[in-house]
């Protein structure tokens, strides 16, 4: 657990050390998430930040955005 391709970072990680979440290092915006962002269980904030960033990206034109502006709180 908790090991990913080397273009990998992983960026979050469950409590049993599972790899949730991971940004491509040399892509312009590429996420993947081993959640379910639907779900309450998880942290709102978290998922409209990712939500948020991705509306952003999607609607931008611009070929990235910053890693500051997904992990703000």
């Amino acid at each position: 657990m908790g090991v990913v391709a080397p273009e990998l970072r992983v960026t979050a990680v469950a409590e049993d050390g599972v790899v949730e979440a991971t940004e491509h290092l040399d892509r312009t915006w590429a996420v993947g998430v081993q959640w379910h962002p639907e779900d309450s269980h998880g942290s709102a904030a978290d998922r409209g930040r990712l939500f948020s960033a991705f509306v952003e990206q999607a609607g931008s034109g611009r070929r990235r955005v910053p890693r500051s502006r997904v992990l703000a709180a």
